[in-house]
C-alpha cells in the first residue's frame, strides 16, 4: 500500500518515527508522502528523511499557514524557496496547497491571500509538470473555479475528500485523485459528510488513492491518540465494502492508482 499524505515529521512522532516505518514495511506499506504544511516543514522532513528510500515530499504551503508565510517572507521569497525544493531529491508534488474556508476565515483580504498562494503553486505544478496535493476544505466552488479557469489538465490529489460524486467529477474532469482516508470510516451521515458517505459506493475507484494525513483523522474503531499507516486497513475495508470489493482489490487498485499520480 501507499500512503498518499502524511506528517511524520511532526511532534507525535518524535518519539517513535523510525520504528515506525519500519512497522510499515513489515505491514504491507510500502511507499509514503509526507505533505508540507508551512515553509519550515518543508526542510524538517527532508532533514529526518533523506536516506529513507520510503519516504517521498512534498513541497508546498498550506492555506492557512500562508498569512504568516506572507509576513514572514513574502509570496515572492515563497515562491522562489518552493521552486528551489521541486528540484530536490524525492519530491513528488506541490502542496498541500488549496483554500480553507472552515476556520473563521475573518475577511475577504484573507481569501485573497490564500488565492493568491494556490495560484502562485498551481502554476509551479503546471511548470514542473508535477501532481498537486490539493487542500480543499469548505470552499469547493471557489477552488474548482481558479483551477478550472487554466483552461488545462492537471495532476494529482484533492486531499481528504469528503464531497460527493458531483463534485468529485468536477476534480477527476480535472485530471485528480481522490484521497480517501478516516473520514470514510465515519458513521455520520449528517452535515459536512452526508454526500460523502451516501456516495461512497459509487466514486469511481480507478480515481482513488489511500491516505491517513497522520497524525490526523483516526479512523473510527482504530485505538489510540494519532493516526498512522498502520490503520490504512481501516480505510481499504469501508472501501471494500461500499465498493463490493475485496480488500485486497481495494491495495491493488489504489497502489496502481497512487504509482500512476505520483511516480
Amino acid at each position: 500500500m501507499i500512503d498518499t499524505h502524511t506528517h511524520y515529521y511532526l511532534k507525535p512522532f518524535n518519539g517513535d518515527r523510525f520504528i515506525l516505518l519500519q512497522q510499515l514495511r513489515e505491514n504491507n506499506v510500502n511507499r509514503v508522502i509526507e505533505a508540507a504544511i508551512d515553509m519550515e516543514s518543508n526542510f524538517t522532513m527532508r532533514k529526518y528523511f533523506a536516506d529513507e528510500d520510503m519516504v517521498f515530499f512534498s513541497a508546498g504551503l498550506h492555506p492557512l499557514r500562508v498569512a504568516y508565510a506572507d509576513r514572514i517572507y513574502g509570496l515572492q521569497v515563497c515562491h522562489a524557496i518552493l521552486r528551489e525544493l521541486l528540484s530536490t531529491p524525492k519530491t513528488v508534488a506541490v502542496g498541500e496547497t488549496g483554500l480553507d474556508y472552515h476556520r473563521n476565515v475573518a475577511c475577504d483580504d484573507d481569501k485573497y491571500l490564500q488565492k493568491a498562494y494556490f495560484r502562485m503553486q498551481l502554476e509551479l505544478a503546471l511548470e514542473y509538470n508535477m501532481p498537486l496535493i490539493l487542500h480543499i476544505r469548505d470552499c469547493h466552488e471557489d477552488a474548482l473555479e481558479i483551477l478550472e479557469s487554466y483552461g488545462k489538465p492537471f495532476k494529482g490529489v484533492s486531499h481528504c475528500f469528503i464531497g460527493g460524486a458531483d463534485i468529485a467529477k468536477r476534480y477527476t474532469e480535472l485530471g485528480f485523485y481522490l484521497g480517501i482516508g478516516g473520514s470514510c470510516t465515519y458513521s455520520c451521515n449528517k452535515g459536512r459528510f452526508e454526500d460523502f458517505i451516501r456516495d461512497l459506493p459509487i466514486l469511481p475507484m480507478d480515481r482513488i488513492v489511500l491516505e491517513t494525513d497522520a497524525p490526523y483523522l483516526l479512523p473510527s474503531g482504530c485505538k489510540g491518540k494519532r493516526n498512522s499507516s498502520l490503520n490504512l486497513s481501516a480505510v481499504v475495508s469501508t472501501l471494500a465494502q461500499a465498493q463490493n470489493m475485496t480488500a485486497d482489490e481495494v491495495e491493488a487498485i489504489t497502489e496502481r492508482n497512487a504509482i500512476e499520480c505520483f511516480f
